[in-house]
């Protein structure tokens, strides 16, 4: 079969046009208005023939002008897959099929409007090249393994997740994989094209050489990472009685409000307000942004965890009963009752006895619980917080303070420096440290 060479235009679209006729041996005129991969119609009628290539080139005509345009919707498909990425990839990675079977519906719908009328009545006639067909199965069905691949990859790190979590005393989110495996199996397959256009070409060796090199790096880095998760699966997010761990750790109690917020790329994040002192004299809050999404579960399950177990936390349920280290309005409210100036013995009126009292300079400090009982029991060390009352020579105060272990460290509570060693960090080293036998050393007094 030889292609029928009576269209007299040039140019590509003549040529695309020319591709769709043929004469077969028995000197017929065939036309495939869908490519020589499958069945097409046998043209005896000239005027009929006619008319048909007249509304083929007509289709060309129309829809070349928009052919520039393919590289927009290319460029809009990518911005909305960087977009969703890495909150919802498999929404983003439907968009690249999507688009592809939107723009062909289009052109089917608009090409089979103006062929298909002039076709009634016609008798079919077989592919003529069945093996055209070949490239689109083989790529159905590497697509097919490849999703398959990645469907049975989710389904055995969700049992490896579930089978963690069940030993776990805690409320663990781990991270969502399935974005590495889309990025890797995309840039897996650009790579198995650009290896078979390296083959086949020519000439440019060296730049399909250094395509080949660099899509490997690209789906090497994506799979190297979810690897790593599968095998050895890390919580992102972990909610205990006492902390909240998202990349950063928390104490429920220092949390005044957690809010939602969306930001860059469709992210998004529960954002947490958090007190860095208790005291009264002067509470000061900072916000820390816990990115919730890109995890197994919807990130609203995981925004009403984190929602529900400080709620549970600050309303004083079993979960945190035990501890010891909530701070109440009965302390906050004796502080404010303690201005600059105030003497040591109304102090003591006040707060009652110190669990510590040491010498500083010409004058001394006192250590107080920051909790309603005075009792650590149940606490870690990096839990326990004391308030330092600071007297002159005079025996008046001078200042007040709260203090708390950081990393070992001790940190002031409201400015969150370092203390470094001077008189006061021994004392307070001493308390922090050691809270049950500061405790009980003065229970003995």
């Amino acid at each position: 079969m030889n292609l029928d060479g009576s269209i007299s235009t040039d140019g590509d679209r003549s040529a695309t046009a020319s591709k769709r006729w043929f004469t077969d041996a028995a000197g017929r005129t065939i036309y495939y208005p869908y490519g020589a991969a499958y069945s097409g119609y046998i043209v005896t009628e000239a005027a009929r023939e006619r008319a048909i290539r007249a509304a083929d080139q007509r289709f060309e005509d129309i829809s070349k002008p928009f052919a520039p345009y393919t590289y927009g919707l290319l460029l809009a498909v990518t911005c909305i897959y960087y977009y969703f990425s890495s909150s919802h990839p498999l929404l983003a990675c439907a968009a690249f099929p999507a688009a592809l079977v939107l723009a062909g519906l289009i052109a089917w719908l608009a090409r089979r409007s103006m062929i298909v009328p002039l076709l009634a009545g016609l008798d079919r006639a077989p592919a003529a090249d069945p093996s055209g067909r070949k490239p689109l199965y083989r790529a159905a069905y590497v697509l097919l393994a490849l999703s398959g691949l990645i469907a049975l990859v989710l389904h055995l790190y969700d049992l490896r997740v579930a089978t963690i979590a069940a030993d776990s005393t805690t409320v663990d989110f781990y991270p969502d994989i399935s974005g590495g495996l889309l990025n890797a199996g995309i840039f897996g397959l650009l790579l198995l094209g650009a290896i078979a256009g390296m083959r086949k070409a020519k000439t440019c060796r060296v730049r399909a050489t250094a395509a080949v090199l660099v899509l490997a790096v690209l789906a090497l880095i994506p799979a190297i990472e979810v690897a790593e998760n599968f095998y050895n699966p890390q919580p992102r997010i972990v909610l205990e009685d006492v902390t909240l761990s998202c990349r950063w750790k928390l104490l429920w109690f220092d949390v005044t409000s957690v809010s939602l917020r969306s930001g860059s790329r469709g992210r998004q994040y529960a954002r947490v307000e958090y007190a860095v002192s208790h005291t009264a004299f002067g509470d000061v809050t900072r916000t820390q942004d816990c990115e919730i999404d890109g995890l197994t579960v919807d990130y609203t399950e995981v925004y009403d965890a984190i929602r529900k177990r400080w709620q549970v936390a600050v309303q004083g349920q079993p979960a945190i009963d035990s501890m010891a280290d909530k701070p109440t309005t009965i302390l906050r409210e004796k502080l404010r009752r303690i201005p600059l100036g105030t003497s040591r013995e109304e102090v003591t009126a006040i707060l009652g006895e110190p669990i510590a009292t040491y010498p500083l300079g010409f004058g001394q400090v006192q250590l107080y619980p920051l909790d309603h009982a005075g009792k650590p029991s149940g606490l870690t060390p990096e839990a326990w917080r004391v308030v330092a009352v600071f007297f002159d020579e005079r025996h008046w105060v001078d200042r007040l303070a709260a203090y708390r272990l950081n990393n070992g460290k001790i940190v002031d509570d409201v400015s969150h420096e370092t203390l470094a060693t001077n008189s006061d960090y021994y004392a307070l080293s001493v308390v922090l440290l050691d809270p049950l036998r500061s405790t009980s050393a003065q229970a003995k007094k």
